[in-house]
């Protein structure tokens, strides 16, 4: 009786545990998806950017009429998005320094 009985309740222990386990992911499954959402949000973020120093370009040679003023439109979009690039490149350099290892 007693084998039957610390069996029964050691299942359901296991079995409680499995459950709170599913509705409660933690370890790398947690990481993983708040990981994920931080990726996706920079992702997005370097997107807009450089969409917004593309559409800056595109309305300033537009509106170029020497070959000078394209120039430094050209310029000024290179250094746009060099300083897009050095943020990503510092934002993924913080991630690999912050990562457990």
């Amino acid at each position: 009786m007693n084998k039957l009985l610390v069996s029964t309740i050691v299942s359901s222990l296991l079995f409680t545990m499995n459950a709170f386990a599913e509705n409660n992911p933690k370890g790398d499954d947690a990481n993983k998806q708040a990981n994920f959402a931080k990726h996706k949000a920079m992702h997005i973020e370097g997107i807009q950017s450089r969409m917004v120093v593309l559409q800056t370009a595109l309305n300033c040679a537009s509106a170029a009429t020497a070959r000078e003023q394209m120039q430094a439109c050209h310029e000024n979009e290179k250094g746009a998005m060099d300083a897009i690039r050095a943020k990503h490149e510092a934002q993924k350099a913080a991630d690999e320094a912050s990562r457990p290892k």
